[in-house]
């Protein structure tokens, strides 16, 4: 990937006990984009967002799947124990502004399980 600045990185809420391991989501909305060829779509790439909270264990992570495609969806996913293949959570979807509220509330609440597990 050239690099190029694309936009500013997306403000996030993020509270104590969070370590951010991958922070390359930026204020952008692919949904802008006409061009198939435009470079911008190069931005767009698995490793977008990753933080842990290692005390409660989970991890949120974000990415652009597949990776760089025009036809792709941001995908991000809640998970425990790093458990990858069995998220508690996730969310596939072309915009950002339904990403940044899904990440800020599972970072607010990281002792939360979805898909009906307990605590």
């Amino acid at each position: 990937m050239r690099p190029f600045h694309i936009a500013p990185l997306q403000p996030l809420r993020i509270p104590t006990g969070w370590r951010i391991t991958i922070n390359n989501l930026c204020e952008f909305n692919p949904c802008t984009i006409n061009d198939p060829s435009d470079e911008r779509w190069e931005y767009l790439e698995e490793d977008l967002f990753s933080a842990q909270h290692e005390h409660y264990q989970t991890t949120v992570d974000v990415g652009w799947y597949p990776s760089m495609s025009p036809d792709g969806n941001y995908k991000a996913i809640f998970i425990l124990n790093d458990d990858w293949n069995n998220p508690l959570d996730e969310l596939v979807t072309r915009n950002l502004q339904e990403i940044v509220p899904w990440l800020e509330e599972r970072m607010a609440n990281p002792q939360a399980r979805r898909k009906g597990r307990t605590q």
